[in-house]
C-alpha cells in the first residue's frame, strides 16, 4: 500500500510539472507574438474616428496607433470617401517613411510634427508604388487623404491642423 501511494504522488508530481511547463511555454509563445506587442499609446476602441479642422474645413480621420494597424494603413481599400482619411500616430517624433504597397487609392500623405504643424507633403502618391517616400523632417503624425485633397483644402507646409485625441 505504501508503494501505491508513493507511485501515486510520483505520478502527480510528474503531471504537475508537465502541466506547468506546457502553461509556461504557451505563455511565452503568447508574449512573443507581434500581435501582442505593446503599442506606443494605449489601445483605441474601434472604430476610432476624429475630426480634423483646418480653417473652415473639417475632415474625418480613422486613427491608428498600434504597429500592426500602422503597417496595414489603407492597404487593400478600393475607396476612400471625400474629406476622409487615416491619421497615423507614432508617439515620438521620428522620420516616418511610407510607401504605397497594396494601396489602390492615390493619396496625399501629410507629415505633422508634435505641434500638429505640416512639415512635409507628398502629393498624389501613386497606387501600388513600393518606392519609399522619405520625408526630410521628423513627424509625430501622418495623415493620408485622397489625392488632391491637400491642394483643394489649401493644406501646405507650415500650416497647423487641429484635432483632439482624447
Amino acid at each position: 500500500m505504501l508503494q501505491t501511494k508513493h507511485n501515486f504522488f510520483k505520478q502527480l508530481i510528474k503531471n504537475t510539472i508537465k502541466t506547468t511547463l506546457i502553461a509556461l511555454l504557451c505563455f511565452c509563445v503568447f508574449l512573443s507574438n507581434p500581435i501582442f506587442s505593446k503599442p506606443l499609446l494605449k489601445p483605441l476602441k474601434r472604430p476610432y474616428v476624429i475630426t480634423i479642422n483646418y480653417q473652415e474645413h473639417f475632415l474625418s480621420a480613422e486613427v491608428v496607433s498600434a504597429p500592426k494597424e500602422r503597417a496595414k494603413g489603407l492597404m487593400y481599400r478600393e475607396f476612400l470617401p471625400t474629406k476622409n482619411g487615416m491619421l497615423f500616430i507614432f508617439g515620438k517624433e521620428r522620420v516616418a517613411p511610407f510607401w504605397m504597397k497594396n494601396t489602390y487609392i492615390p493619396l496625399d500623405i501629410i507629415w505633422l510634427n508634435k505641434q500638429k504643424q505640416v512639415v512635409f507633403i507628398k502629393r498624389n502618391a501613386k497606387p501600388l508604388d513600393e518606392t519609399p517616400i522619405v520625408p526630410n523632417k521628423k513627424a509625430t503624425y501622418v495623415l493620408e487623404l485622397n489625392a488632391d485633397q491637400a491642394q483643394k483644402l489649401h493644406i501646405k507646409k507650415g500650416c497647423f491642423l487641429k484635432f483632439n485625441l482624447n
